[in-house]
């Protein structure tokens, strides 16, 4: 009878565990550096409507997902204060949800440090 132990490891199952440890990797440090602000990551989106005057939103992203997607990408973004804001809801750029702090500028300050830093110490 065959060992499952000894069967050939399947190499996707690699990548989606690095894939996991990257995105969790990725989780710690946002919090890290939100802490200050008594916020997670997972409770942030980057909502962005398309005119200031007559605002319909085109793009709703969780913080965590703009993170690991610039990592892929290893730019940081680069958003309009006038048209991005950070919430704490998707889909919504009413100003009940909107957090002040952190602004759009400093989630860029914060994504570019995750980069340098995955860059220095996690070699990616």
């Amino acid at each position: 009878m065959s060992d499952l132990n000894d069967a050939p490891s399947d190499p996707r199952a690699n990548y989606i565990m690095a894939d996991i440890e990257l995105k969790e990797r990725v989780r710690i440090f946002l919090n890290d550096q939100l802490k200050s602000y008594g916020l997670e990551c997972d409770n942030l989106y980057i909502n962005t409507v398309h005119d200031v005057i007559e605002p319909k939103l085109t793009l709703s992203q969780p913080l965590h997902d703009a993170a690991i997607e610039s990592l892929k990408r290893k730019v940081a973004p680069t958003y309009s204060m006038s048209l991005s804001g950070v919430f704490s809801k998707g889909w919504t750029y009413e100003d009940a949800h909107r957090i002040r702090k952190p602004s759009v500028i400093h989630v860029e300050k914060i994504i570019q440090n995750l980069l340098d830093h995955a860059q220095y110490k996690w070699f990616l």
